[in-house]
């Protein structure tokens, strides 16, 4: 399905307004059921499927009864959740959900969050994915999943290239040895590592 005949139809809506200054419950003060939000069927609002094309992603949710289906340039499963989780809050809210899919279809990764560049050298075609701000267990894995999906690449080799993850206190090694053994069970070609808590934990 080539990804230019991917349409989301969305109504034109006014912008909404939250008013300030409104006194909303704590969590132990409302009677609410708890909305689930997530990849499992057991959640009120769940993610039916995710789809990478090379310049985004194709996202089928299901919320409540109501099945939505729309495209966002920024690709990444995590995208995709972080989506879901914002519609969620919407609905809650009773915030139009068409005008909310409108501004996440127009949504552009940022630098160092997967922001993308398509670069030359030496008469070779080289995209690079800018996933360099503030790296974490989680969100290290997320960039690595998505390097991991970009099936559009299968005749080109992907390469890593990772650095520390700080602030981990006495759980980094754990957690870059983990990283590590995330990375063998992928279709990655090559790793490149810089730091000395990444080179001493995976090597």
């Amino acid at each position: 399905l080539p990804w230019n005949s991917i349409r989301t139809t969305v109504s034109a809506v006014p912008v909404p307004t939250i008013k300030s200054g409104i006194p909303y419950p704590s969590i132990s003060q409302t009677t609410q059921p708890i909305n689930k939000f997530g990849q499992k069927d057991k959640s009120n609002n769940f993610l039916i499927n995710y789809r990478y094309f090379p310049d985004g992603s194709l996202i089928e949710a299901n919320f409540d009864t109501i099945s939505l289906s729309f495209k966002m340039f920024a690709p990444g499963l995590h995208m995709a959740l972080n989506a879901i989780a914002v519609l969620s809050v919407c609905n809650i809210l009773d915030l139009p959900l068409g005008f909310i899919i409108k501004k996440l279809t127009n949504f552009n990764p940022v630098e160092g969050r997967g922001l993308t560049y398509d670069l030359s050298f030496q008469n070779k075609k080289i995209k690079i994915i800018d996933e360099s701000f503030n790296a974490n267990p989680e969100s290290m894995i997320s960039s690595i999943n998505l390097l991991n999906d970009m099936d559009a690449f299968e005749n080109k080799r992907k390469i890593l290239i990772l650095g520390d993850m700080l602030e981990l206190g006495k759980f980094s090694r754990e957690y870059h040895i983990k990283i590590a053994r995330f990375i063998n069970k992928t279709n990655i070609n090559l790793v490149f590592c810089s730091g000395k808590r990444t080179v001493s934990y995976t090597h």
